[in-house]
């Protein structure tokens, strides 16, 4: 069987001959498998199980016409978010609400899920 030509590792200023790509000491670590989607989608329930359905969305579009933009950046506000997650004991009252873009939405939504929150 012919061995490969060897050559510098891929990590620039390292010495070290390998086949190709890194040498064991410059290989990136592996990601995290992502979470099977399709499987979290369905563990979840939909939105009217998870609290979000018609009451909910008059809630929502009444607090979005009083606070219409995200306390964040100043965007035009489409998200109104629990500051505190309800599926950690955060309130359903307007005190734990915010008004947030999509963009800082995702964002802390995020966060919470690479935490191990999830709403």
């Amino acid at each position: 069987m012919p061995t490969l030509p060897l050559r510098p590792c891929g990590q620039s200023g390292c010495p070290r001959l390998v086949p190709g790509g890194r040498c064991e000491q410059h290989q990136k670590p592996a990601r995290p498998a992502p979470l099977p989607t399709k499987r979290y989608d369905e563990s979840r329930g939909n939105a009217t199980a998870r609290g979000y359905g018609y009451p909910w969305r008059k809630i929502r579009n009444a607090y979005i016409k009083k606070h219409p933009w995200c306390v964040m950046c100043g965007q035009t506000a489409t998200v109104v978010d629990h500051r505190i997650p309800k599926s950690i004991g955060g309130r359903d009252d307007e005190s734990n609400y915010q008004s947030l873009c999509t963009l800082h939405h995702a964002q802390k939504s995020g966060q919470e899920r690479r935490r191990g929150i999830f709403s």
